[in-house]
Parts: C-alpha cells; structure tokens; sequence
C-alpha cells in the first residue's frame, strides 16, 4: 500500500474520466432499464401516474426535495468541520448529485471508507459489495506518511464490524499474488519463475509481507488460476496488466 499522496491524482492527470465514468453510468442505467421496463406501456405508466391524486404527488415533491436539501447541510457541517470553506450552492449541488445518484442506484463501488485523526484523514480504503449481502470486499487502499502504526488494522477490523452488522457473510481481503506455487523439479517453467518472484523480488513488489499482512487476519485462502496461451504470451499479459493498474509505464516504474 502506497502512501495516501499517491493515491491523490495530479491536477488534470485524468481529465477524460470525469466524462468517460457518467457516461458510461449513463448507459448502463438506459439499458438496465430497457430491459427492466421492456415489457411495459408508456400509456400503461401514465394512466396510472394520472390516477394518483394531485395533492399526493404535490406532498411528495415538496417531501422530496426537503428530504435532499436537508441532507446538504450533513456535508456543509463536515465541511465547516475540517475548516474549508466552500460555497453553499456548490455543496448542495453536489450533496444532490451524489446522493441521487447512491440512493436510487445503488452505487456501492463508489463507497469509500476512512480514519480521520482530529478531522484529518490518515488513510482509506475503498469498499466493493455484492449483492444479497454476500460478500464485501475493499479494493484501493492508502495511508498517510506519518500515520499511527496499525491505522489500516484499524480501518480493516472496523469494516469487518460494519459488514457483520450489515449482514455480510463474507469480507474478501483480495489475493496474495504468486503465492502457493509450486518449486519442485517437476513443477511447470511458469510456476518456478513464480514462486522465485515470489521469495525474492521484494524490489519490485512485497509478495510475502503481503501475504504475511493478510495471514494474521486468519483467512479462509482460496486458489485463483490465470489461464493464458502458451510461450511468452503470459509475461505479456502480465507487463499490460500492470502498465494498465499503474496507469502508464512511466507510473509502474516510479512505483
């Protein structure tokens, strides 16, 4: 885990995302939706939205809007909190936005979870779920500089809390890669560069310790394979994949 300036993008770094993400939202949205709605009528919806009272759509209106203009000042006060100071009509268009968006879509990818120390955030993770509650999963993870020793414990063993009372029955802790392959002479060529990596490129990435890190949380480990083509292919596959997390060979690099 990296260190929590990295996890913040340089000014304009990735420009195009803030485009590419709501659009692609957006589309999914129409075709869920499609396909949802497939088998229905507008003049069906708008016979019955015509035969809802008028006063009772006027209540829930008014009803709705005080609900989310309500919730803007959850955000204004956090902000007042930390000290910034940032203009009302933003916060509450973006207070708006945001929770529109979680609490009609249901956007649990974008959830985050983080510790704060006298109002400043030490380190942070973000939060992957399932649906019925399966499974819950946390996927970037990033802490300060100076942070207390066992911040991410800390972060970690709270969300497992927080997942039981939700009703989780499981809390994924991601892979250990290169871990579990086999050395011996009649192992595969593949297998035997792994497990060499795995002992002893601590230079390019800390495959034990992370192994080591998630051990002590007393996981339940489950086998993942890679299948790919035969030759160099898979050496390939792996420079891409990389490039492609790292977000361009000059960032894999630096990392």
């Amino acid at each position: 885990m990296d260190q929590l300036s990295e996890a913040l993008p340089a000014p304009h770094r990735h420009r195009w995302l803030i485009l590419a993400i709501p659009a692609t939202i957006f589309a999914a949205v129409i075709y869920v939706l499609h396909r949802e709605l497939g088998a229905l009528h507008v003049g069906d919806v708008l016979s019955h939205f015509r035969a809802i009272p008028a006063h009772n759509l006027a209540l829930a209106t008014v009803l709705t809007i005080t609900s989310y203009w309500l919730l803007s000042f959850y955000d204004l006060l956090a902000l007042r909190y930390l000290g910034r100071t940032v203009g009302y009509a933003r916060v509450l268009m973006t207070s708006f936005v945001s929770y529109a968006l979680g609490h009609n879509l249901g956007l649990s990818a974008f959830t985050g979870a983080a510790v704060r120390i006298e109002g400043s955030p030490v380190a942070f993770a973000n939060i992957w779920t399932s649906a019925h509650c399966e499974e819950l999963s946390v996927d970037l993870m990033r802490f300060g500089r100076d942070t207390v020793r066992g911040a991410m414990d800390f972060l970690l063993i709270e969300l497992m809390l927080w997942g039981k009372q939700q009703g989780y029955q499981w809390f994924n802790l991601g892979m250990a890669p290169l871990s579990g392959l086999h050395a011996g002479r009649l192992a595969p060529a593949w297998h035997r560069l792994g497990s060499f990596l795995y002992r002893h490129g601590e230079y390019f990435y800390n495959f034990e310790g992370l192994r080591r890190y998630k051990s002590k949380f007393q996981p339940l480990w489950e086998p993942r394979y890679l299948v790919s083509p035969g030759g160099i292919a898979l050496p390939r596959i792996l420079a891409d994949i990389s490039v492609l997390i790292a977000g361009g060979v000059k960032e894999l690099i630096s990392k």
